[in-house]
This record gives C-alpha cells, sequence and structure tokens, in this order.
C-alpha cells in the first residue's frame, strides 16, 4: 500500500476575476468620497469662472441661460461624480481600483459633454435688428451659418467682426419690398436676420442707423413708469457721462432689460 503524499499541491485562489491585477484600494469610503468632492469642486469652480467671465458675462448670466448651466455643471460635477463614489466604491474590495477608474472615466464623459452644452448655449453676439438688440447663442450662430453657407451664401463670425465680449453686431435690415419674402424663408426654417451673419457689420459704425430707435424716457414713462425711473436713476448714478448715454430694449431667451450704448465710445457700456 502506497503511502499518501504529505504535500498535495492547490491552485492558489484569484484574487479578483479579472485578466490582471489591479492595486488593492483600501482607503475608507469618506476619504474617498471627500477627495472626489474637492477635485470636483475645483474643476466646477474653473467652469464657473468660464460661465461668468466670458460665456454670460455681467447680467447676460441671468438674463440669456447662464443660470441653466450652472445648474447643469453643478449636478454633472458635483453631484454624479461623488455620489457615484460614494454608491458604488467599497474600500479593500477586489475590484475597487476598476471600480474608481469607471467611475472617473463616467463622469469625465459626463463633464465633457456639460461643458460642450454649455459653451453651445453660451452668448455669442448682441444684434441690433428691427428696432432692439437681441441675444444669439453659439449654437444658433453655428446652425445658421451651416444653413446660409449650404446656399453659398458668404458667412461671417461674429468674433471676426467685433472684439468686445460678446461681439456687438449690427445687422442690415431688409428692404421693405423683399420683406414679405424673408418672413415667408423664416416660416420655412431659414435663419432669422438677428442670425443672418452676411448682413454683420460693426454696432460701433452703425450708431447713427440704430439712433431713431433710442428710448425715449418721457415716451417709456407713458407705457412703464417703473422702467423709465429705473433709467432715469442710472443716470443720476452715472450722471458725470449721462450726456453720452442712449437707452435701447435688449431682447434676450430668459428675459428682457435695456441695453446702455455710450455714444463716444460707441458700444454697449451696460444692461439694465
Amino acid at each position: 500500500m502506497k503511502a499518501s503524499p504529505s504535500f498535495i499541491p492547490t491552485a492558489p485562489k484569484p484574487e479578483n476575476s479579472f485578466f490582471f491585477k489591479f492595486p488593492s484600494v483600501t482607503i475608507s469610503k469618506w476619504k474617498v468620497f471627500f477627495s472626489h468632492l474637492m477635485i470636483s469642486l475645483g474643476i466646477f469652480l474653473t467652469v464657473l469662472g468660464f460661465i461668468f467671465f466670458s460665456w454670460f458675462p455681467g447680467p447676460l448670466f441671468q438674463l440669456d441661460g447662464g443660470w441653466q448651466g450652472l445648474r447643469l455643471m453643478a449636478v454633472i460635477d458635483l453631484i454624479l461624480g461623488p455620489s457615484l463614489t460614494l454608491l458604488f466604491y467599497k474600500p479593500g474590495r477586489p475590484s475597487a481600483f476598476f471600480d474608481l477608474s469607471v467611475i472617473a472615466f463616467v463622469q469625465l464623459l459626463a463633464l465633457s459633454w456639460g461643458i460642450w452644452a454649455v459653451f453651445h448655449q453660451s452668448t455669442a453676439a448682441l444684434v441690433f435688428t428691427e428696432g432692439r438688440f437681441v441675444t444669439l447663442s453659439y449654437d444658433a450662430h453655428q446652425l445658421a451659418n451651416k444653413e446660409l453657407a449650404a446656399d453659398d451664401i458668404k458667412i461671417n463670425w461674429a468674433k471676426q467682426i467685433s472684439q468686445q465680449n460678446p461681439p456687438q453686431i449690427y445687422a442690415e435690415p431688409i428692404a421693405k419690398e423683399k420683406y414679405g419674402k424673408y418672413l415667408a424663408s423664416v416660416l420655412n426654417g431659414q435663419p432669422e436676420l438677428h442670425e443672418r451673419s452676411q448682413r454683420y457689420s460693426a454696432l460701433k459704425n452703425n450708431l447713427e442707423a440704430i439712433k431713431h430707435y433710442e428710448i425715449n424716457l418721457v415716451e417709456l414713462a407713458e407705457k412703464d413708469a417703473k422702467s423709465a425711473e429705473k433709467l432715469k436713476a442710472y443716470l443720476v448714478t452715472h450722471k458725470n457721462s449721462s450726456k453720452n448715454y442712449g437707452f435701447y430694449h435688449l431682447k434676450a431667451r430668459y428675459g428682457q432689460a435695456f441695453a446702455v450704448v455710450d455714444t463716444q465710445q460707441k458700444i454697449i457700456v451696460d444692461i439694465i
């Protein structure tokens, strides 16, 4: 009778089910969560700087979509990523490193999409058209230019015409005899006048053309006393240069306001 061997080798148990061994991660869930949150906060503050000072500067933050962009970025950057870490990361688990990698990848994709979406809704220009200023988003500007180029119409980019932030543009009006045809084209999906970049020129070269539409405070007081008082108060607080100011209506995507044009500098200096 043969003696049984004193040692029978056994195959080692795999530490995880993946093709290779991931580094072990044993940092506590709350430390990882707060570290993730701090990194996300840093990214959020950086994007917030672009939103406040470049994409939706000044009052345009409230009037033209900056607030909506801020909420979108907060959900993606400050809530989505850290929440995924809190829900799915378990310290010491063989797949912990892989889990964190997937979470980071998902947040990076979401963050990239969020930044892209907010930028494409940013204010690309303030365009004077049909008696008032109208805000133009980057996405609408880009789409309209594609449609114009498809019809072999020479296009312009607002930023090339005016270096203000956002660019201040004058759109040449449609002649009366062609206005009916223009309205028909808009109803058929063609760009509106403030989107037709072939008609763009710098605002500073067209102050005489817009002078006719300057707000008369006496007439405004008869229709909207509250707004008239606000504009008068603005002149009082800027009395040293009030003779240089003209007020014009401004229509944004989320509200209406008044554009203050300095007739000496030939630019919009404020929105109220």
